[in-house]
């Protein structure tokens, strides 16, 4: 692909492609075949997917944001150790084995040193103690969610109403005519829905706030969190309208889960 072509001419391609220009316009300006063009496509969306995985802009606005509640520690530690390491370094220049008045120094630096150590093991410590026990609650939260009564009857009365394929999807209209139904049946379903919704957005504000280990939910519900979020994909959405906030952590982590890894 591409064989005699200048780069600015591949350029210049790849750019009526981008523009949305027709098969046409772009085959006749360039004097290439369809076939030529379909080769362009695919190197085209590879630029386009390569620029969104890189660019900051894009990581800024589409990047799932995980917050670290070590962090913070994590960076403290960091510059105590440089700082420390520096003074060692310092200290350790001035020495003069020939002259006894500066293996005080000496000690000094050998002690920052050994300081030193002792963060760096503690802060390993404390960072495997607190991603161990991160992954224990998820799959403590993850596993046991069927052995809770409220979540067992939600989701029994939702797939006894809607089923389990993706369609028919959920709207708001569905739900409150459930809500307004004088069966308890209807009623429960429609309570099912928010319930069910609002439980896998406090699983995905877990997943931001670091409370909850994304690999494992990833490995254990991504199915679960994208099948529940397209089939009530239009309830959502006029939940948005009014709410811009409504299921905003489940829906930037479903989006996070469609997406190759940036």
């Amino acid at each position: 692909m591409g064989n005699g072509h200048s780069w600015e001419k591949r350029r210049n391609i790849c750019l009526a492609i981008f523009r949305g220009d027709s098969q046409t316009s772009i085959c006749s300006s360039f004097n290439i075949s369809t076939a030529k063009l379909s080769g362009y496509r695919r190197v085209a969306d590879d630029v386009l997917s390569e620029s969104v995985r890189r660019a900051g802009v894009f990581k800024t606005y589409f990047v799932f944001q995980q917050n670290n509640p070590l962090r913070l520690l994590l960076v403290t530690s960091a510059l105590a150790v440089m700082c420390l390491l520096a003074i060692a370094t310092y200290l350790g220049l001035h020495v003069n084995l020939g002259d006894p008045s500066t293996l005080s120094l000496m000690s000094a630096s050998v002690t920052l040193v050994a300081v030193v150590a002792a963060i760096i093991g503690w802060v390993a410590s404390l960072w495997m103690s607190y991603r161990n026990a991160r992954m224990q609650h998820t799959i403590n939260l993850v596993s046991t969610r069927f052995t809770q009564a409220t979540f067992v009857s939600a989701y029994s009365a939702f797939h006894q109403k809607f089923g389990f394929l993706q369609t028919p999807q959920v709207t708001k209209a569905d739900v409150d005519a459930l809500d307004g139904s004088a069966d308890l049946q209807d009623k429960a379903c429609g309570q099912a829905v928010r319930f069910i919704l609002n439980y896998y957005e406090f699983i995905a504000f877990g997943v931001r706030s670091g409370d909850l280990d994304i690999r494992v939910i990833a490995k254990t519900l991504r199915s679960n969190l994208k099948f529940y979020y397209d089939k009530c994909a239009p309830y959502i959405s006029t939940l948005q309208q009014t709410s811009p906030t409504a299921m905003e952590h489940y829906s930037m982590l479903c989006d996070h889960f469609r997406e190759p890894p940036v």
